[in-house]
């Protein structure tokens, strides 16, 4: 005797018996019922499940095909990855690190991380020259602006830097800032030198002097000079100034001398030493 296998989603024998549970399980039924046709039959008579539709070849592939790295939807999250880069101080790195290409390989399983040499070339640049003329559109409609500068020295690699920072006022009276500059300072930090760096930064944003209100600057002899070459108005920083005049106070004190030698002689033989760490 022939049995013949009903379609889950149907809910019918093909000798058009009905059955108990019209979707969820396969029935077979025992009939004189011809099977000719039955897929034909089934599209003519009976609305399947669409809930139930099986994907395409097409679709299913295409749900597992990785965007083009010029694709629409892969360049928006390129963006966002460098912004995060930038913005949390993260290393250029972080796209070949195992944990983060496997986070976003399960969040996003169609996105493939560009490489850094990308992100450097192709996307920060980008990114720089949208802010860049940001910027420098909310300066030029500014009345005028304030710039802070100074120059430090990086403890990793000795390599010195400039940095320079401009503060103004919207038109909704709203304070805003921009750092315009944070450039590697090569050569002999004189005041001649600070001078040039500091119109170059200047220039290079079409700011003229007219519209610095004021430049203000540590109170180290050569920026002073510098400032003075440059010719901007300036004003030390308040807070460098009482910095300094409480660090040569300490010094003429020896009982604190004496105090501040002995905490850093404590402290460096706890660095020193891993049993007297374990100890404390």
């Amino acid at each position: 005797m022939k049995r013949i296998v009903v379609w889950p989603d149907t809910g019918y024998s093909a000798a058009g018996y009905s059955v108990e549970q019209p979707f969820g399980a396969l029935h077979t039924c025992v009939g004189g019922a011809r099977t000719i046709g039955w897929t034909r039959h089934c599209g003519d008579k009976f609305v399947f499940n669409s809930k139930k539709k099986q994907l395409t070849m097409t679709e299913s592939y295409g749900r597992k095909l990785l965007w083009d790295i010029n694709d629409t939807k892969a360049r928006k999250y390129h963006y966002l990855v460098a912004e995060m880069i930038a913005l949390d101080n993260e290393p250029l790195s972080i796209v070949e690190r195992t944990g983060f290409t496997r986070l976003l390989e399960h969040a996003l399983p169609r996105y493939k991380l560009p490489s850094r040499t990308y992100i450097t070339q192709k996307i920060v640049p980008d990114i720089y020259d949208r802010i860049y003329e940001k910027i420098k559109r909310n300066i030029s409609s500014a009345f005028a602006i304030s710039v802070t500068s100074d120059i430090w020295t990086c403890l990793h690699n000795n390599a010195s830097f400039l940095s320079f920072t401009a503060h103004w006022i919207s038109s909704e009276f709203k304070l805003e800032h921009g750092v315009l500059a944070m450039k590697p300072f090569s050569g002999s930090h004189t005041g001649v030198n600070i001078a040039m760096e500091l119109n170059f930064v200047a220039d290079r944003w079409d700011i003229e002097h007219t519209k610095i209100h004021l430049l203000i600057h540590d109170s180290g002899a050569n920026m002073v000079k510098g400032v003075r070459l440059a010719k901007y108005d300036s004003a030390r920083c308040f807070i460098h100034t009482l910095q300094r005049a409480i660090n040569e106070s300490l010094k003429v004190q020896t009982e604190v001398t004496a105090m501040i030698a002995a905490g850093r002689r404590l402290v460096t033989h706890f660095n020193h030493s891993g049993l007297a760490q374990e100890k404390l």
